[in-house]
């Protein structure tokens, strides 16, 4: 029999040129019941009948196109795939470069968007193989594979976000940390890889990803939570090759990074320097619960990239030159005045006087010398204090001992008084300290003498210091003494600390920064509320044990 025709049409008719796929709000189910789905085909179909089979034909290819995107995101589907590829691998059989391609563009699109990311790293992956190790392995034992990988990154995604690129997505706008850290990471072996012995090809490779991060620099100020893992990336390419290194030089990164480092504060024209957001929180102070970028990997590039005494191109000496004085170096004085400072690298406050005149110099160590003569009680202004006592024996360490083509711009002599009026107010705080000490000391109040003692003893290991502090020893004697002394008379009060050796008369430089050092030793943990914490992998601080505490990088 005829069906009736619906009163109520069950889709608008389809336009015929309309090309686009339907979607699940695009059709109506308003008159299903009506249809007739047992296969008869009408022998006269009416307008109606069309419009109700079209309407079906949407929701079935809908449908259709649902299912596979849910499949494509399942474990199922991006578990086989490594699966095969591990077991190539693991049967020491070559995994073909388009399987190998192939896994890279599933792991990318499929598990780091997926909602669970099935397998991502062995922490997920327990008795099977994970995506990052399997990964790493492959493309950190290629260097084709690493150019590809890399090359992949950089073409624009294709995918719904519609981003410039994988690099950008993987690296600057996920706001899943997991898996911006297993791409930043990947990413990083793949730059590693290729800087083993690069040929003019990878290169260029290396050379394209170092204009993609240019072109990134906006979008990371917009995603500033998210700067440890673009400036990892950065890094990586510092350290890769010294022909990188020069390039990001010649393209302006040194003055595009700083710019994005100083953000508002940045002297940058609108005509030079891309327009960036407002980084970090209002608040004056992490523990009163500012959040600040994490520049520790970005300014490590910066430092690498200032090393030696070559001249910068325009825009990086105009952003140098313009903000050292004024916002950088008071910036990294106030935040963390050891930034910058890494395996290749120096602390940057210690490249920008190495640029400058002695009184920046002079003003940079009295700065930091300032903060070792305050009481902190909050576990971060006492690492920045520790980070202070470091970049005042950096400094030192550099005057003593300047590297081959690494020369200051500041004469021998004037670096030469910079060092002996370091050493000498150190000393004068410290005799001050411990006069307040002897005057006021009870139970409960803490000092500044340690602080500024135990600076003085790393200071001591440095050659060169231990001549100079010759000429103040009268100041070091009665300082090394005065310590012992005091936690002496205090050997016989309940939970006293451990007497120290007595001091000892007429005792060489080296004898009374270690009667020093044996005070601070042997003086009860808990009677130190002013010791100073180390968090730095810099070789100064690996022989402080018994007068630094040592803290793991988070503190």
């Amino acid at each position: 029999p005829e069906p009736a025709t619906p009163t109520t049409p069950v889709a608008s008719k389809p336009d015929a040129t309309a090309t686009s796929v339907a979607t699940p709000d695009s059709v109506s189910d308003s008159g299903m019941g009506q249809l007739q789905l047992d296969g008869q085909v009408p022998a006269t179909p009416t307008t109606g009948t069309a419009d109700m089979a079209a309407g079906v034909d949407e929701i079935l290819d809908t449908n259709e196109q649902m299912l596979r995107r849910s499949l494509f995101y399942e474990e199922g589907f991006s578990g086989f795939v490594l699966d095969f590829v591990a077991e190539l691998d693991r049967a020491h059989r070559p995994v073909p470069d388009d399987v190998l391609l192939m896994a890279l563009v599933v792991w990318y699109k499929s598990v780091l968007h997926s909602e669970t990311r099935p397998r991502l790293t062995p922490a997920t992956s327990v008795g099977k193989p994970d995506w990052l190790s399997t990964l790493k392995r492959l493309v950190g034992a290629s260097v084709h594979t690493s150019a590809a990988f890399v090359l992949m990154a950089l073409k624009p995604d294709d995918g719904p976000d519609a981003l410039p690129s994988w690099l950008e997505g993987g690296v600057v706008t996920c706001p899943v940390e997991e898996a911006r850290a297993c791409f930043t990471e990947l990413m990083v072996t793949a730059v590693r890889r290729l800087a083993l012995d690069p040929t003019q090809e990878e290169l260029k490779v290396l050379t394209g990803l170092v204009d993609a991060i240019e072109q990134a620099v906006p979008t990371v100020s917009h995603h500033w939570r998210h700067m440890s893992h673009f400036g990892m990336l950065v890094e990586a390419l510092a350290a890769s090759h010294a022909r990188v290194v020069q390039v990001m030089i010649e393209k302006e990164l040194l003055g595009l990074l700083l710019h994005l480092y100083l953000g508002p504060k940045s002297p940058g024209n609108a005509k030079d320097f891309p327009k960036l957001a407002a980084m970090g929180t209002s608040n004056p102070w992490p523990a009163n619960g500012r959040a600040e970028a994490d520049c520790t990997g970005l300014l490590r590039a910066v430092s690498v990239m200032m090393q030696g005494n070559a001249a910068l191109p325009p825009k990086s000496t105009m952003m140098v030159t313009h903000s050292m004085r004024q916002t950088l170096v008071p910036k990294l004085c106030d935040t963390d005045p050891m930034a910058g400072v890494g395996p290749r690298s120096e602390p940057l406050l210690v490249e920008l006087c190495r640029r400058a005149d002695a009184k920046l110099l002079l003003d940079v160590a009295s700065v930091t010398l300032s903060q070792l003569h305050k009481q902190f009680a909050e576990p971060v202004l006492r690492v920045r204090q520790s980070r202070c006592a470091l970049l005042l024996c950096a400094l030192l360490l550099n005057i003593e001992g300047e590297p081959p083509g690494r020369a200051w711009l500041a004469v021998e002599e004037e670096m030469a008084e910079v060092r002996e009026t370091l050493l000498r107010e150190l000393l004068k705080h410290l005799r001050s300290a411990l006069l307040e000490l002897a005057d006021t000391y009870n139970t409960t109040r803490t000092s500044t003498a340690r602080p500024l003692a135990q600076a003085l003893v790393m200071m001591g290991h440095i050659p060169g210091v231990a001549a100079v502090l010759e000429r103040f020893r009268a100041d070091l004697e009665h300082s090394a003494k005065a310590m012992t002394e005091h936690l002496r008379s205090r050997q016989q009060q309940p939970g006293g600390a451990a007497a120290p050796p007595p001091a000892v008369e007429g005792a060489s430089v080296a004898g009374l920064l270690g009667q020093m050092s044996d005070a601070m030793t042997c003086a009860k943990q808990g009677l130190l509320p002013t010791e100073l914490y180390v968090v730095s992998e810099s070789p100064e601080a690996a022989g402080a044990a018994g007068v630094y505490r040592q803290e793991n990088a988070g503190g």
